[in-house]
């Protein structure tokens, strides 16, 4: 083979093992759920309204990386994290025990 592409999910490979298959002069595809918010991806929302399905660009000097924003997703994530700030939230009234940390 002349040219090889590894293709993977972004928990399987470190930066250390990018850096590598880089150096052997694989190219490679990551895919990734987004935890926290790219800086493209803010500074992009700001002055537009991101729409569903809508693929963002950022080229790099040596990589480029392509983002899609999904409505479905944005959507869970938004549910989720408002589960977690209500359930901090009971924590904080003492309407539920907060467990201590080394605690069983």
């Amino acid at each position: 083979m002349k040219k090889v592409t590894v293709v993977a999910d972004a928990a399987m490979l470190s930066t250390s093992n990018f850096d590598e298959l880089t150096k052997a002069g694989y190219t490679y595809i990551v895919g990734s759920r987004l935890n926290k918010v790219p800086y493209e991806i803010a500074e992009f929302s700001r002055s537009k309204a991101l729409q569903d399905q809508q693929i963002v660009v950022s080229e790099e000097k040596n990589y480029r990386i392509v983002y899609q924003y999904r409505e479905k997703r944005a959507a869970l994530d938004t549910r989720n994290i408002e589960k977690q700030i209500a359930k901090a939230e009971i924590s904080i009234d003492g309407q539920i025990k907060i467990s201590e940390p080394g605690a069983n």
